[in-house]
């Protein structure tokens, strides 16, 4: 089987796809998509995780603060506590893509 060479999409591809394969304006496609992501957002916000069945699942993971290197100079900086965004695939979406 051959592999298809991969390209990257927009956001603007993407609604261009949600409208045409799902019969709504640009505009409706728009705001679907910005709700889903904005309300993601926001519940990520307020430190609930958040699991779409058959996708995956964004969670915040708590990174300690540490010391490192900076590589140009190699001097010793200090790096803050901070949170991550973690996406963990789903086992069916990685089926359907492998």
């Amino acid at each position: 089987m051959e592999k298809k060479e991969s390209k990257k999409i927009s956001k603007k591809e993407l609604l261009e796809k949600m409208s045409k394969d799902y019969g709504m304006t640009g505009f409706e496609a728009s705001k679907a998509f910005d709700a889903v992501f904005n309300t993601v957002a926001t519940e990520l916000e307020n430190g609930n995780e958040v699991s779409i069945k058959g996708f995956g699942s964004f969670k915040l993971n708590d990174i300690k603060s540490r010391t490192a290197v900076n590589p140009f100079n190699g001097k010793k900086i200090h790096v803050k506590a901070h949170k991550r965004v973690v996406f963990k695939v789903s086992s069916v979406l990685k089926e359907k893509v492998k």
